[in-house]
């Protein structure tokens, strides 16, 4: 494991000033917030929705540090193991004690928190706790108190779930299939996501409409038994099937966050919180922009994150996709709901020479409360020298990168940066 120096942490003041005229209103910290007039709140059904206006975001670009958003930034160096090779585009998820790793292909991979190789969990196959779906595994919960841990295959209609050690113990049959289930685990309660779909034809009218479905199902993680489930309770939480999955970054803690991603249209672009005690879906955020601009061939795809219970990440395709390890070209905004104040930003791992982090890609590298990046030896090798080779490389960038890459070596397994997301982002 890879442990960086913690005075790299501190933002430099100039780097201070520059964020604080981001959001310039926590200046104003002890008064009532006007904000620069990109936010403005609305009420739905009785509660409190905060709307970006992305038309109002002022224009300029404003570089930020990986450092003001999280903290125990670390580098860990994964075992290198015949069974422990993945692709470093899968997904992981990082706990206090666990990094998991589902494979685009493969099985379920298991380590450490130093990186060493606890197993794989779960395999391809048609038997007892076997992935059957080809398109691998759609979601995952790391239960650090109980040692299990749950997996959601794609298109299985089940969650299966594992000790630690890998054991098979049993399975949740859900009411229908789903290729990307959000689930969320509490009080011995699992609660799964499964978004009813519907069906467009080639003129965009809709078809086959199956308002009915339930949208939240509840199961007793102990017995297995479906305690209750939860009908759509507005028409626009209903998706589109194709390239439509629901995600949910659950950065906050105990908040079971929720956004339909989807391609197209206006009235599904609502983040919402669960309310699983009342069984209600909140409405808390959402980006109004024109619709009309938008060329209907092109995939068309705004994401949110919530980064903490005050700050919204939101990223969006703003043209055509182009074919690349990346995917599509996106730009991202930073909205502080608590001060109303917005901007367009890019985020540089100054833990680590200020590279690019490449958050105008991905968005879910903050998940379950950390930031998480995986990436080969060898493209990390390159992308230092490339850094290196930058004339705004400074000396002391330049000593942290060295000092990185000669600890790094080609044909070992990839490399994994992990930071804690703050509780308080303080801009």
């Amino acid at each position: 494991m890879f442990f960086l120096p913690s005075f790299f942490s501190r933002i430099m003041k100039s780097k201070i000033i520059l964020i604080a005229l981001v959001f310039s209103a926590y200046a104003c910290s002890n008064s009532s917030p006007q904000g620069d007039g990109s936010v403005k709140e609305v009420v739905v059904g009785g509660n409190k929705v905060s709307v970006l206006l992305l038309d109002k975001v002022k224009s300029g670009t404003v570089t930020i540090p990986l450092s003001s958003l999280v903290e125990d930034f670390e580098i860990v160096q994964l075992e290198t193991h015949e069974d422990a090779f993945f692709n470093p585009i899968s997904y992981l998820l990082v706990t206090e004690n666990y990094i998991g790793v589902r494979p685009y292909e493969g099985s379920y991979k298991l380590f450490d928190r130093s990186g060493k190789f606890l197993g794989n969990v779960g395999r391809r196959g048609g038997g007892p706790g076997e992935y059957q779906s080809s398109l691998g595994i759609g979601n995952d919960i790391i239960d650090n108190k109980n040692g299990l841990i749950y997996i959601a295959p794609r298109s299985q209609g089940k969650i299966f779930v594992y000790n630690t050690s890998g054991k098979f113990l049993k399975e949740f049959l859900l009411p229908r299939i789903s290729v990307r289930s959000p689930m969320f685990l509490s009080n011995n309660i699992l609660s799964v996501v499964i978004v009813p779909s519907i069906y467009y034809r080639p003129d965009h009218k809709i078809s086959n409409v199956n308002t009915t479905d339930a949208i939240l199902y509840k199961f007793d993680v102990n017995t297995g038994e479906l305690l209750e489930k939860l009908a759509p309770p507005f028409e626009h939480l209903i998706v589109r099937n194709t390239g439509a999955f629901p995600i949910s970054s659950q950065n906050v803690p105990g908040v079971f966050d929720f956004f339909p991603a989807y391609e197209l249209t206006a009235q599904y672009d609502t983040l919402y919180y669960i309310d699983l005690k009342r069984n209600k879906f909140l409405p808390f955020f959402t980006v109004d922009f024109d619709f009309s601009v938008i060329d209907l061939k092109q995939r068309f795809k705004p994401y949110f994150y919530q980064l903490n219970k005050n700050l919204m990440l939101i990223s969006q395709a703003k043209e055509a996709p182009r074919i690349d390890k990346e995917g599509s070209p996106r730009e991202v905004w930073a909205t502080d709901i608590r001060y109303k104040t917005s901007s367009r930003i890019k985020v540089v791992n100054d833990f680590l020479g200020n590279m690019d982090v490449g958050l105008d890609y991905n968005l879910w590298r903050f998940r379950n409360g950390y930031y998480v990046y995986c990436i080969q030896p060898e493209d990390l090798m390159e992308d230092i020298e490339n850094r290196l080779n930058e004339s705004s490389c400074t000396q002391k960038d330049r000593e942290i990168l060295k000092k990185t890459l000669s600890k790094l070596k080609e044909g070992t397994n990839n490399v994994v940066f992990i930071g804690k997301i703050k509780d308080e982002i303080k801009m």
